[in-house]
C-alpha cells in the first residue's frame, strides 16, 4: 500500500461529532472563558433538573459499577482436590454456579493443593535431615 503526500492514512476520517479531548477543552474555554465557569453552568442545570447535567456530573464523579461476587453453596463429597474440581465442574455443567465463579473457586483450589504440596515437602525434608543427623 502506498501513500500519497497531502492524503490521510485513513479515508473515512474521524466520526462527525468526535472530537479529541484536548480541542474539546479548548473550545470549553473559549466559550465559558474558564473550566470553572463551565462546571458551574452544569452543577446549576444538574440543581434545576437537567437530566444530562446530573448524567454529566456522575460519570465523573461515580466509579463505574463492579460486578460483585455473592456467597455461594456448593456440596461436594470428599475431601480431595481432584473431588472438588470434579464437584466444581459438575456444578457450572448443572448451571448451579457460573462460570466466572468456578473460575475463582477453581483457582482457590489450585492455590490450596500447592500449599499441601509444599507442607508434605517439607515435611518429607525435615525427616530426611533428622534420618541423616540421627
Amino acid at each position: 500500500m502506498s501513500y500519497k503526500t497531502g492524503k490521510s492514512g485513513n479515508p473515512v476520517g474521524r466520526p462527525r461529532g468526535k472530537l479529541q479531548r484536548s480541542l474539546t477543552r479548548e473550545a470549553i474555554i473559549r466559550e465559558w472563558g474558564s473550566l470553572e465557569k463551565f462546571f458551574d453552568h452544569v452543577v446549576t442545570e444538574a440543581k434545576g433538573g437537567c437530566q444530562d447535567a446530573m448524567r454529566f456530573i456522575l460519570s465523573r464523579v461515580e466509579a463505574p459499577l463492579k460486578q460483585r461476587s455473592t456467597p455461594i453453596e456448593l456440596e461436594v463429597k470428599g475431601d480431595s482436590a481432584k473431588e472438588f474440581t470434579s464437584g466444581v465442574l459438575s456444578a457450572v455443567s448443572n448451571a448451579e454456579i457460573a462460570p466466572d465463579e468456578a473460575a475463582s473457586l477453581l483457582n482457590a483450589i489450585n492455590q490450596g493443593s500447592q500449599l499441601e504440596k509444599l507442607e508434605d515437602m517439607e515435611a518429607q525434608l525435615r525427616r530426611l535431615l533428622e534420618a541423616k543427623n540421627g
